[in-house]
């Protein structure tokens, strides 16, 4: 009597140290990917048609009074004030980002004390000074009194590479999550992909579907810009907010009086653009460490309601990166 071969199921596949070898190329390559990411953001920041849309921002507080402008522009920044009753009129220049706050030090000033009623003579002219290595200054002015403040902004490249360092906790952190979902499940999905002789060409393989994924993260991109322009006022741009983000929307609305602290938290992290470019790369970085068999079993619309639920996990507050990987790992 014959005895009948049967294939062992795929849970079954032999895991060698060869197989295992070539599976953690795939983790290596994204991780190291990832965390190389910011060079690709300095390189759009430096493009001429979009840099200004990855661009950061720069702000000057004077008391209650707030100036932002691009961090590449060394336009003069420009803004009117009064004294506090102390006598002590408070100046910082720093980086505009949800994190820490970076200084930008060694910025020009000029004051000059506004005159009342008609301004024949022009404004009068009081002092003129460098603000230290912290980026800020406390000047001695006449309690209540209007003055009108010039800053010269300068930003280097040592200032750049100082904001670009401080994202380094959060790209590691990224990173991190990356690789716990990888030895939570993925390692195991590509072990036993590449045991039962498929190919490893990730990228030729699921060229189509990579590219609408990238085109899909890119429309989030500006789905983000539109959401900062409305959110200020969510209860007044409900329909606005329908139209972008769906049922997400009624999500926010309930959790607005509840965390309205929190959502002030994230309205600052809209402003973050080299943050939420790490946030989207790590959601392109979740979706490379997919095999290319658990790509082919995503449709379309699976594909824009993950990345529609990851943004949602994104944008509100909360665990922010660990609820939209969550959500994503649950799709694959």
């Amino acid at each position: 009597m014959t005895e009948e071969i049967i294939d062992p199921p795929l849970s079954e596949s032999v895991i060698t140290s060869d197989v295992q070898a070539e599976a953690n190329k795939v983790i290596n390559e994204v991780i190291t990917d990832f965390k190389n990411c910011l060079n690709d953001y300095k390189s759009l920041t430096d493009t001429m048609l979009i840099g200004r849309f990855f661009d950061m921002d720069q702000q000057i507080k004077v008391g209650d009074m707030e100036i932002v402008q691009n961090v590449q522009s060394r336009a003069r920044m420009d803004g009117v004030t009064t004294c506090p009753l102390s006598g002590e009129l408070v100046i910082i220049h720093t980086f505009q980002t949800a994190g820490k706050t970076i200084p930008i030090p060694k910025t020009k000033y000029r004051v000059y004390e506004v005159k009342s009623g008609y301004r024949w003579g022009g404004d009068n002219y009081v002092s003129e000074g460098t603000l230290d290595d912290n980026g800020k200054a406390v000047l001695k002015l006449k309690p209540n009194q209007k003055y009108k403040i010039m800053f010269y902004p300068n930003i280097t490249k040592k200032d750049l590479d100082k904001l670009y360092a401080s994202y380094d906790d959060l790209i590691n952190k990224c990173a991190a999550w990356l690789e716990k979902n990888w030895n939570n499940r993925q390692k195991q999905e590509w072990e036993t992909y590449i045991a039962n002789g498929a190919s490893i060409d990730w990228a030729e393989a699921c060229k189509e579907f990579a590219d609408g994924i990238w085109s899909t993260l890119k429309d989030i991109w500006n789905l983000v810009c539109k959401l900062f322009d409305i959110f200020c006022h969510p209860l007044e741009n409900l329909k606005k907010l329908k139209q972008l983000i769906g049922d997400g929307a009624e999500k926010l609305i309930q959790m607005y009086d509840e965390y309205k602290d929190e959502i002030g938290d994230m309205l600052m992290m809209l402003k973050d653009e080299a943050m939420l470019f790490i946030f989207f790369n790590a959601t392109w970085c979740l979706f490379k460490l997919l095999t290319p068999q658990q790509l082919i079993n995503f449709s379309a619309k699976i594909v824009g309601q993950v990345l529609t639920e990851v943004i949602i996990a994104i944008i509100l507050p909360g665990t922010v990166l660990k609820k939209g990987f969550d959500i994503a790992m649950n799709f694959a």
